[in-house]
């Protein structure tokens, strides 16, 4: 748990060097390719939530500049539905990434998320058989 703690940390201070583009722009075919691969009846279950109108919120470790949320409008309405809302907001927290957090759903594409799940199945080894 301690290393990945640091890992965690290392991460979070190499990324805040990164410019806000690379921290954000590499996820976006890596969260499209995901959507599209979903069986059918989880991208239902996913688009029945966006259906009255909710809005899908991209909640990004860093902030997505005014061109490049165009294009990830674009991308995932391509993905999804052509009408379909997205609002964007920001989470450091994340460390690097984003997640797409639908009204009862959310997909994480994070560096703090890929380190939750690590600390996770860590603790699971931990426990006594």
């Amino acid at each position: 748990r301690t290393a990945l703690d640091l890992a965690a940390g290392i991460a979070r201070r190499v990324l805040a060097e990164a410019p806000d583009s690379m921290r954000t722009e590499g996820w976006l075919e890596r969260i499209r390719q995901k959507l599209g691969s979903l069986p059918a009846a989880e991208r239902a279950e996913l688009m029945g939530q966006l259906a009255a109108g909710a809005a899908l919120r991209v909640v990004s470790a860093a902030a997505i500049p005014a061109d490049a949320a165009d294009r990830w409008r674009e991308r995932l309405r391509e993905a999804l539905a052509p009408g379909v809302a997205i609002n964007f907001e920001t989470d450091a927290g994340l460390i690097g990434g984003a997640e797409l957090r639908f009204p009862h759903a959310t997909l994480g594409f994070s560096v703090q998320g890929a380190v939750r799940a690590l600390q996770e199945e860590a603790a699971r080894h931990d426990q006594p058989h």
